[in-house]
């Protein structure tokens, strides 16, 4: 018999935050009430801060309630705008996520404004006049609708939705927000946001807490693909400035107000306090930092429930004998100004506007000074092109030269890295019927979902923007209590062509890997463990071919590092597929593979792979292959939602 009834809707939407870092704004819906969580701003490239001026693709009044994971402008800097656009219901935070976006807020506001103003002055911008996305008058207004909530209690954000918020140890307030979603006659349904996740060895929270037990999971991916240095920033960091004022220099840091600060200002009183800091003025120069320097120091002596045990009630943390704080915009003049050796502090992180704009201006050309880069630099922000080694960088409509020394500290980072992710992954009570992986660039959220898939074996997939994403899940049967238990991946252990399901069914996981266009090649590399890059790539018979480079650019170009594969043949190459408007048509593929050495090819059998690959992919059909990488299959692995 056919089951005719219709389900209350159940689903997420994504309106941003996929396949980049910025932007992140998750649609909820159950029945006819609709829930956003995180209300982020698009930064970076000029297509993604363009979109923050675009009409949401929701009427923000017919928005229930919004929940906020914490005080990033990527997560909460869209809602003033919101709020001026006609959302009029309430915004859950945790307590020091509310005090921390009180600062936040109206400093993005006030210096969209300036910046508009300096614009129309400058006359750098196109627009006639420029104008800011939203005023500090507009930031306090969205102020009002915050609701603050403790740690692991549960509220209802709106009719249908049980919500519960637990630390995440990214910054002071961060969440990982845990929803349960209830439709009449059917089993409520659990889903789990990542929000930002913190590292273990965060100087001043407490690291992320479990997963838990949960249906879906929507993850973050910033360092997806990535893995954070051995921890020896600190000392870096020591030695950049033992450099720089030697050479009678400043350290210029941008850095985000909210955490990054308070973290640089621990580290360099330890180092102070070990006889390791120059005595040379240290300069914060922001005042949102500054504010949000007040919020972290009451969070320490009043011990909130985010902050390490040991920490509670040291008044000293943050303190330095030559700190200077600087409130105002005269004195961020006189910084510029002044003569001799420095450490100068201040916003942003990414170098996309705030007073270190105008540090970098003037110090940038000097080779006697440097730049630290103690955060994540998104794609198209002054921050990334430094790091990625630019001799110019645009500055208020003119290039300035980039002569100061560049040091990449990434090991500040207070995100989570690939394995740190993987690992909090493995803390779910059980696999969930599925993982999103979101708030990365394309490559990092690619990687870390093969490895959610590869390691994990969990049913993991990369949503497009937009995509309306259906929650119901297809139960086996109903556990005590009336859990719901989701229905297991299957998967099979036989060789190809000739795979099977677990139920004995022909399977069509060879077919499957013939057709699909790009896979995530993840292999073993003595350095860093698993390495996972997106790749594309041809199948003839029980061969793979991956192309390692070519005269043209292309998407493999990471796989130069064929040594380490040399020396550890073991790979994994994963493939899916995923129809945006029916989610039971998701399936995946995974090959396990062993790299086959050049001197037993023959040339015949490569010349039939590289003609393969350019029968697939028009970008070599005119240039030379720089090599290919041949794998054997051992072994084929089927999943399908059918």
């Amino acid at each position: 018999m056919t089951d005719t009834t219709t389900r209350a809707p159940l689903a997420l939407t994504t309106l941003g935050g996929v396949r980049t870092v910025t932007g992140s704004r998750f649609l909820v819906e159950v029945g006819d009430r609709r829930v956003l969580v995180d209300a982020g701003l698009f930064q970076g490239l000029k297509d993604l801060r363009e979109r923050n001026w675009a009409a949401f693709p929701v009427p923000p009044r017919d928005l229930d309630a919004i929940v906020i994971t914490h005080a990033h402008l990527d997560h909460c800097g869209y809602l003033p705008k919101l709020v001026q656009a006609g959302f009029r219901g309430p915004v859950f935070v945790t307590y020091d996520t509310g005090k921390l976006m009180s600062v936040v807020l109206p400093d993005s506001g006030r210096l969209q404004e300036e910046e508009a103003r300096y614009a129309n002055r400058a006359g750098y911008s196109r627009h006639r006049p420029a104008l800011a996305l939203y005023t500090e008058d507009d930031a306090w207004t969205a102020l009002d609708r915050l609701v603050p909530k403790p740690f692991d209690e549960e509220f209802e954000p709106a009719p249908g939705f049980r919500a519960r918020f637990s630390p995440a140890g990214h910054i002071l307030g961060s969440s990982i927000l845990r929803l349960r979603l209830e439709t009449p006659g059917t089993a409520p349904v659990t889903i789990t946001f990542s929000g930002d996740l913190g590292r273990q060895q965060h100087p001043l929270l407490r690291p992320p807490e479990p997963v838990g037990d949960t249906d879906w999971l929507v993850v973050e991916s910033t360092y997806g693909d990535r893995e954070h240095a051995e921890d020896d920033s600190v000392e870096r960091l020591a030695e950049l400035i033992d450099r720089t004022v030697d050479r009678g220099g400043k350290v210029i840091i941008p850095a985000f107000a909210v955490d990054r600060t308070e973290v640089l200002l621990y580290h360099l009183r330890q180092l102070h306090e070990a006889g390791r800091l120059p005595a040379v003025p240290v300069y914060v120069d922001s005042p949102m930092a500054l504010a949000a320097l007040s919020v972290y120091r009451d969070a320490i002596d009043g011990h909130a429930d985010d902050v390490r045990d040991d920490l509670h009630g040291d008044g000293n943390l943050f303190r330095l004998p030559q700190l200077d704080e600087v409130l105002d915009a005269e004195g961020s003049k006189s910084v510029s100004r002044m003569q001799g050796p420095a450490i100068v502090i201040a916003g942003s992180g990414m170098a996309s506007g705030g007073r270190v704009v105008h540090h970098l201006e003037r110090f940038l050309p000097d080779p006697a000074n440097s730049v630290a880069l103690v955060g994540f630099q998104a794609a198209g922000t002054r921050g990334r092109s430094l790091m990625d080694g630019a001799d110019s960088v645009k500055i208020h409509g003119r290039y300035v030269p980039v002569r100061a020394e560049i040091c990449d500290l990434s090991g500040f980072s207070v995100h989570a890295d690939g394995s740190e992710l993987i690992d909090w992954l493995r803390t779910a009570e059980r696999a969930p019927a599925g993982v999103f992986v979101v708030h990365g660039e394309e490559r990092a959220s690619l990687a870390l979902r093969g490895r959610i898939v590869g390691e994990l074996g969990w049913n993991a997939v990369v949503p497009q923007d937009g995509e309306r994403l259906d929650l119901h899940v297809a139960v086996d049967r109903v556990g005590a209590g009336g859990a719901v238990e989701a229905r297991a991946a299957v998967t099979t252990d036989q060789a190809p062509p000739a795979a099977v399901s677990a139920d004995g069914r022909a399977d069509d996981s060879r077919a499957r890997l013939v057709v699909a266009d790009h896979g995530v090649l993840s292999t073993v590399d003595a350095d860093r463990g698993v390495h996972a890059v997106p790749v594309c790539f041809t199948v003839v018979d029980d061969l793979v071919a991956v192309p390692i480079d070519t005269v043209k650019a292309k998407r493999s170009t990471d796989l130069r590092r064929s040594a380490n594969t040399a020396a550890d043949p073991r790979a994994t190459l994963l493939v899916d597929h995923w129809d945006r408007h029916d989610w039971q048509q998701l399936w995946w593929v995974r090959a396990d593979l062993t790299r086959l050495d050049d001197a037993v090819l023959d040339p015949a059998v490569v010349r039939r792979l590289e003609a393969g690959l350019r029968d697939r992919y028009p970008q070599y059909r005119d240039a030379p292959f720089a090599g290919v990488l041949v794998f054997h299959v051992d072994r084929l692995t089927g999943w399908s939602a059918t």
